[in-house]
């Protein structure tokens, strides 16, 4: 699965304790499937306490859409991130769930692609440790904005990149492309 695969390869390019937890873990579409068919009923809690309880200080996430839990567990996640959790979203850029999760709502942006011809070179911005680890010339994915909450770090043309947004004493980032398949893409990580 590319959801644990990807962040996997993520997690080798740097010197860090990480666990990897499939985020189809949290998805109705995912659940439909043949390989979930006898869920514990507590399964919920179960996966959320398993998070609390390595206190992480930062979850990046692939397509996290929140679709099984319900209002108070979502609630105990935006918690977590008002509390000082980092939260990464690497797939806004991604189809969305019909109904939106409190937790993608925290996210600094929504959008749709800019089309096929759209100029995808980095517009010049403000200094930033992000923008500080791109190859001079990078050409990156970014959305048009539907909803942009955040502060925009980066941008390609019309569209917007990476936005961030603190939450709380958290911070929310959101990253427009989906995973990075190049190195340009790796390095908005590092």
């Amino acid at each position: 699965y590319a959801e644990t695969r990807y962040p996997l390869e993520l997690a080798a390019r740097f010197d860090l304790d990480y666990d990897v937890l499939p985020v189809s873990l949290f998805s109705a579409k995912a659940r439909a499937g043949d390989g979930f068919k006898a869920l514990r009923e507590d399964l919920n809690d179960r996966l959320l306490a398993a998070i609390e309880s390595n206190n992480f200080d930062v979850i990046v996430a692939l397509g996290f859409d929140g679709s099984v839990l319900s209002a108070e567990e979502q609630a105990r996640v935006c918690g977590w991130i008002r509390g000082g959790l980092g939260w990464v979203d690497l797939g806004v850029g991604r189809e969305r769930p019909d109904a939106e999760s409190a937790i993608r709502a925290l996210s600094p942006l929504t959008g749709r692609p800019p089309g096929r011809n759209a100029e995808t070179k980095l517009r010049p911005g403000d200094a930033h440790f992000i923008r500080s680890g791109l190859p001079p010339g990078a050409e990156l994915k970014g959305l048009i904005p539907d909803r942009l909450t955040g502060r925009p770090i980066l941008r390609a043309g019309a569209a917007v990149v990476v936005a961030a947004r603190g939450e709380g004493a958290g911070r929310v980032v959101s990253y427009a492309g989906g995973w990075p398949w190049d190195e340009a893409g790796y390095s908005l990580l590092m």
